[in-house]
Order: structure tokens, then sequence, then C-alpha cells
């Protein structure tokens, strides 16, 4: 794993690129699994809004001369962690002409998951790991248990540049470094990572805080907020990139 450096003061990092032993950390769903009606997984008691306690976490997590991915925000709360992390591609990149960025099935039908799709993933220091492809599987077993540790996705909005998501991801690490894993094979990006101390995210869940008094001491986030229809499943890029 790759730590982070600071570049130029302002709270921007680097990190090194390709991971070795690595090579099972994406894996896919079952894609056999039939997706259930979602009207019988809402759940009816939403937690009250939390203001996260902001980290100066800012990383450029990997970058080829064809894109690049980036953590832009790490918050966290007393029971978890968000994450914003954007992609960019590179203005001198000849995208399709039906280019859009989807919602969709990761593997688009072949199988095998799309190079298009940008992978993100979670290790915790005791050797715990969720990904993105994770959320997408919970979808088709709502009635299985919340996992110990899990990332989804919330909210996502994309051009034809790139696009922005936010993650939730549980629970805080107790020790030692968590990793930000990414892996882009369309634009040139190996599987790389990140590294946060959990003191960095200790300290900012001390200064999280509900926006309603009564709120203290409920849930930031539910479990599973990011199960959604077939369409709803990870972000990725349709059509081939040149």
């Amino acid at each position: 794993m790759t730590g982070s450096e600071p570049t130029d003061g302002a709270g921007l990092h680097e990190t090194a690129q390709e991971e070795d032993g690595m090579d099972d950390f994406f894996k896919l769903p079952d894609a056999s699994l039939p997706f259930p009606d979602v009207s019988q997984i809402l759940r009816a008691a939403a937690p009250g809004p939390w203001i996260g306690g902001l980290t100066p976490m800012q990383v450029v997590i990997a970058r080829s001369d064809r894109a690049a991915v980036v953590l832009n925000e790490l918050a966290a709360f007393p029971d978890g962690f968000s994450l914003r992390i954007t992609s960019h591609v590179h203005r001198s990149v000849k995208l399709p002409d039906q280019f859009s960025l989807m919602m969709g099935v990761p593997w688009g039908g072949s199988g095998l998951l799309s190079d298009e799709y940008l992978r993100i993933g979670i290790a915790w220091p005791d050797g715990a790991r969720a990904t993105m492809l994770d959320d997408w599987q919970r979808g088709f077993q709502p009635e299985a248990p919340d996992p110990d540790h899990g990332l989804e996705s919330l909210a996502s909005n994309a051009d034809l540049q790139g696009c922005s998501t936010e993650y939730w991801a549980w629970p805080l690490p107790s020790h030692g470094e968590l990793v930000v894993v990414v892996e882009w094979p369309a634009f040139g990006i190996p599987q790389s990572s990140t590294a946060v101390d959990f003191s960095l995210l200790s300290e900012a869940a001390r200064r999280a805080r509900p926006v309603w008094p009564e709120d203290a001491g409920k849930p930031s986030h539910l479990p599973r907020g990011g199960v959604r229809p077939p369409q709803g499943g990870p972000t990725g890029i349709v059509g081939d990139v040149q």
C-alpha cells in the first residue's frame, strides 16, 4: 500500500500507482440472482441529518495521461465516513458519440467486469474489504444482514468530463490505516491506492453533530441507502473509448 505526501501545502496529495498482491480486490456480484421489488426494501424510518466532521484529505489517488481519480472530500461521523470521489477524463480523449454516464449493470451482459467501469474499494486495517460491487450485490439480497464493513453509493452527478460520486462506508477504523483503492483500466489507471491514518478520521468524527439535537445518538446514515432498481448499479461509462 502506498500513502500520500503533500505536494503544495494546500492539502492536495498524490499517491503511487500500481498495487501488487491485490488481483482479486474487485469481484463481480452474481448476475443470475433476480432483482427484488424495491418497494419491499424501502425503509420508513430515515435517520436525522448530520453534519460530518471534515478531514483535510484531498488526494489524487491515481492519474494517467487519459484520466484521473481524485478523493475530493472525506468526512467522518460517529458511525462511519463519507467520501466524494471524482473521476476526470482528459480533454484530449475522444469519447464515443453516444457517450453517457450510466447507472447500470457493471458487466454489461458479457459476464466480465467492463474496463470502462471505475472500481472503488476500501480496505480496513483489520483486513476487511468492501467495494462498490458489494453494494450492487446486496441489491439482489435485501433479506441478508448488513455486513460489518460496507461501502454504498449515495449520490452522483456527471458531465462529459467525468463523474463525482458520494459514498458512505462503515465502520470507522479504530487503529492503523484505512486504504482507498481504485482501478480504471479503460483509461490506463491500474489498481492504485491512498492511505488515511485512523487518527484523522477519529478526530473528525468527534466534530460531527446532528442538525437537530434530538437526533444525537441516532445513526447518521442507514445502511443500504444505495439500493436501487436495476438501472441503479455502479457508475460507469458506456461505449468504447479511444
